[in-house]
């Protein structure tokens, strides 16, 4: 975000408003510590002026009081207004004690270390602006000299007796002059290193606030997204579901009356209705693992002849490109426990994007196997490959390698994104090895349990086209969309529709 005088006057107000909280709390954290360390000053009295120890008490109980009283203050609704004020008032209480007692014993008197300390102590914990330390520095030092030339230049209880009690001033003058310089410096410095750390946060919240509400939005637009689909999905597939019905009652009842060409168009009519069922059923598939409503069946399956089914259904299809479907299965796969509809669904894309890139002559193999606990589907060809570059794009949704209007391959992209998204729904994966302009190879890893044989034969593969009279009822709808699964887009047709 660049920075105009108008942010920079935003996070100059920010950064004056964390900072005055974070003082408020120091103030108080400082107030406690100098009340502490005024009181343990007593025995540096004892030792050092024990004449005076009694006296120098009083006074320090005298300031832990004030402390005490600015402890309260600072945190009631009128102390937080004037905590600025308060701020300077802080050090000058210790400052101006300390000036006292040396005012009574001597200006050579070491408690002038004291100045340093309260310098040092409350720069670093009071967080002083730039400004503020300036006022402090120019308090302590105005109070030390005014307590020295108040008292005068020499002193009964001189303890640096080697030396003049002018040099010894000189001497005390220099180093809190010098600890002031130092505080005032660091504190420019260190107060420039505090904003700037703190714009880098507030730009980073900011954008962070900024980077949520528009994923919030985009979760939106995503979630009306696929009520869209679903909703546009399922409104054309009940008219759809309707014209298919009655077509192939007509197909069925009136078979024998109608000439070759009529039977050619209807068939060209049902087909790609199919095939448009079809593709509307896979949106409605994605939409529904996205929302989390598929659930998985473990219902026992005897792998032979649900093999055998599948290779049977697509059999035509595969004579009529003059491609060569073979299948492998392993023997000791008898029955597991699966979700026939999804795996159906898996090999059903993968075997037909198969045939789609096969060209004529080539060959199709399925291979099932069990290793360990994985039930392992392999789906080999000879077709055209797939370029390395592609290869990590090909499970996206509607991704095409080709996505001109002219492409030669038809399709969306929706076949292998649910193979993906099915296999690892049901807690396996997927990968593919591809050589370009010899072949391709899809692996499907599941997760594998054995079961007993099924007590009642299972169907070989998907229904048959049996719509009956009448298009509304469960059985012949589910059949209908199981059906649907066999009308890829390499279907050939019987024959072409007549120009109009």
């Amino acid at each position: 975000m660049p920075e105009t005088p108008q942010n920079i006057n935003e996070i100059s107000r920010a950064f004056a408003n964390a900072e005055s909280a974070v003082r408020i709390r120091n103030f108080r954290v400082a107030c406690v510590l100098a009340g502490v360390f005024s009181l343990a000053g007593s025995s540096l009295d004892i030792m050092v002026y024990p004449n005076h120890s009694w006296e120098f008490f009083k006074l320090r109980l005298v300031l832990v009081v004030l402390l005490l009283f600015i402890w309260w203050l600072i945190k009631t609704s009128f102390g937080m207004r004037i905590h600025r004020l308060l701020g300077l008032i802080l050090p000058a209480l210790p400052t101006f004690f300390l000036a006292v007692m040396i005012y009574k014993t001597s200006p050579s008197s070491p408690y002038y270390a004291g100045f340093n300390l309260i310098l040092l102590g409350a720069a670093i914990i009071l967080r002083w602006t730039f400004v503020d330390t300036m006022l402090v520095s120019c308090e302590v030092l105005g109070l030390y000299l005014a307590a020295v030339f108040l008292h005068g230049s020499g002193g009964t209880e001189d303890i640096y007796g080697q030396l003049s009690p002018k040099a010894i001033v000189s001497n005390n003058v220099f180093f809190v002059f010098t600890t002031a310089v130092f505080v005032v410096i660091g504190s420019y410095f260190y107060n420039q290193l505090r904003f700037r750390e703190f714009a880098f946060r507030y730009e980073l919240d900011k954008s962070k606030g900024t980077l949520e509400e528009t994923n919030r939005k985009l979760v939106e637009l995503d979630q009306i997204k696929s009520r869209f689909f679903a909703n546009i999905s399922h409104e054309m597939r009940t008219p759809l579901t309707l014209l298919l019905g009655p077509l192939e009652a007509l197909m069925q009842r009136f078979e024998k009356s109608f000439d070759e060409s009529s039977r050619d168009l209807l068939a060209t009519m049902h087909g790609n209705g199919m095939r448009l069922l079809k593709l509307i059923n896979d949106l409605l598939d994605l939409i529904r693992m996205e929302a989390g409503r598929m659930d998985i069946k473990h219902d026992p399956l005897v792998v032979g002849d649900f093999i055998k089914g599948l290779t049977s259904a697509i059999r035509q299809i595969a004579l009529n490109k003059h491609v060569t479907v073979e299948t492998d299965v392993d023997p000791q796969l008898t029955a597991i426990l699966a979700d026939r509809d999804k795996l159906e669904k898996i090999l059903l894309n993968l075997l037909f994007n198969a045939l789609k890139f096969t060209p004529e002559g080539g060959s199709v193999r399925l291979h099932v196997e069990k290793q360990k606990n994985e039930l392992v589907l392999i789906v080999r060809d000879t077709g055209i490959g797939i370029a390395e570059k592609n290869l990590p794009f090909i499970f996206d949704r509607f991704w095409q390698a080709d996505s001109s209007s002219r492409r030669k391959y038809a399709g969306v992209g929706i076949g292998l994104a649910l193979v993906k998204e099915l296999t690892e729904m049901m807690g396996g994966s997927v990968n593919v090895n591809s050589v370009e302009g010899k072949g391709t190879t899809f692996t499907v890893r599941l997760p594998c349990e054995l079961c007993a044989m099924p007590a009642k034969p299972q169907s070989s593969g998907p229904l048959p086209a049996d719509a009956g009279a009448a298009g509304a009822s469960e059985e012949w709808l589910a059949s209908l969309y199981r059906r649907a699964e066999l009308f890829p887009a390499v279907t050939a047709t019987r024959g072409k529709a007549p120009p109009p």
